[in-house]
């Protein structure tokens, strides 16, 4: 079997990368806070790529969404907890508008462990 070098190149340009996300949270919506800490309406993209998946964890299980959610270079993406009745919703928020990914019926009064899954192509 010949070995297809354009197929290799192009997949090793494709990065997979995690983006953390953590947050107490009580009864009142808030942004789950990122890289160093803080929490507010995004962290820039370096590259172009998709989110691919998010994972929720509230200390009794992990619930995940798995999608595709396009983005370009210094796009902007943060996570926001959304406070309902008696649970949680976390949406991934892209240059500060709510996108439809989503991961809802998290626990309230607990930490909000977040992972959002994303591949960047390389530019």
């Amino acid at each position: 079997m010949a070995l297809n070098l354009t197929a290799a190149f192009l997949e090793a340009k494709i990065v997979t990368s995690l983006i953390l996300f953590s947050k107490t949270v009580t009864t009142q919506s808030t942004y789950l806070a990122g890289a160093g800490g803080l929490a507010g309406d995004g962290q820039p993209m370096p590259f172009s790529g998709v989110v691919e998946k998010l994972s929720v964890y509230d200390e009794s299980q992990i619930r995940t969404t798995n999608g595709t959610l396009a983005f370009d270079a210094d796009d902007r993406f943060a996570l926001y907890a959304t406070y309902g009745t008696s649970t949680f919703t976390v949406t991934v928020v892209k240059n500060g508008i709510p996108e439809s990914f989503e991961v809802a019926n998290l626990a309230a009064n607990t930490n909000l462990f977040a992972i959002m899954q994303i591949r960047m192509k390389e530019e």
